[in-house]
């Protein structure tokens, strides 16, 4: 089974390395007037969740759909598609999920899946720490099925 903290460190130790940021920080992005519209709306998340969600931003260039009952989500965000590979390694391609993709984490409870779509890249988190809603039977089907719209949206 694949550590999460270990990926998340990993991927971050690459980044600055190689003096990037995973994302940009939302006061920039906003200050020059680029708020990224939604790649899923609320209804969609909802639909594939089968439970009401709450849509926080994540600076301008992600959000969050929040759950209460259960507790847990789903966050997208905008990555730079050039740390797609880099984030990558040696993990298996998703087939039939835009030009690049996999999970750079899976479990029971949580997936984090990165997508490259042309010059456009995300990374979506399912998770559901104390359980999934009773539609959610794998996450990372859910997460596959929420990376498609999101995909579209790009």
């Amino acid at each position: 089974m694949t550590n999460y903290f270990s990926l998340c460190s990993r991927a971050a130790a690459t980044a600055c390395a190689l003096g990037v940021s995973l994302s940009v920080p939302g006061g920039l992005t906003a200050a020059i007037g680029q708020e990224r519209p939604q790649l899923v709306t609320q209804e969609q998340v909802e639909e594939v969740l089968g439970v009401g969600v709450r849509v926080e931003t994540r600076g301008a260039d992600g959000y969050a759909y929040i759950s209460t009952d259960p507790a847990g989500g789903v966050t997208i965000d905008m990555t730079p598609a050039d740390m797609v590979s880099l984030l990558k390694g040696d993990t298996e391609t998703l087939e039939g999920l835009g030009d690049d993709a996999f999970f750079q984490a899976s479990s029971s409870r949580m997936a984090i899946l990165v997508a490259r779509k042309g010059t456009k890249a995300i990374t979506l988190t399912v998770q559901f720490p104390l359980g999934a809603p009773d539609k959610v039977t794998d996450v990372a089907e859910t997460a596959r099925a929420l990376a498609a719209l999101a995909l579209d949206g790009l």
